[in-house]
C-alpha cells in the first residue's frame, strides 16, 4: 500500500497539502489515475491551480501588510525629523 492514499481525513488532508505545494502532486495524481480511474487528473489539477493562487494571495497580502508598515515607520521618523528641526528653528508645531 503507498504512503499517498486518501483512506483518513488525516491523510486526505496532508495529500491535498502536498499538492497545493506542488510536491509530488504529479505522481500522487498518477497513483490515483491508476486506482480510481482518468476523471481524478481534473481533481488533481484544480487543486494544485486554486492550491497556488491561495498560497500567492497569502504571500503577497503578507508582503503588502509588511510594507504598509514599514511606510507608517517612516512616516513617524519623519514627523519626529520635523518636530525635532522645528523646536531647534525656535517654531512650535
Amino acid at each position: 500500500m503507498s504512503e499517498y492514499n486518501f483512506n483518513t481525513i488525516e491523510r486526505s488532508a496532508l495529500m491535498v497539502f502536498i499538492c497545493m505545494t506542488g510536491e509530488q502532486w504529479a505522481y500522487i495524481m498518477h497513483l490515483t489515475m491508476e486506482h480510481i480511474g482518468y476523471h481524478t487528473c481534473v481533481y488533481f489539477i484544480l487543486v494544485v491551480a486554486i492550491g497556488k493562487f491561495i498560497i500567492l494571495n497569502i504571500f503577497l497580502a503578507i508582503i503588502l501588510e509588511f510594507s504598509e508598515g514599514l511606510h507608517t515607520v517612516d512616516q513617524l521618523i519623519l514627523r519626529r525629523e520635523t518636530r525635532e528641526t522645528a523646536r531647534t528653528m525656535g517654531l512650535d508645531l
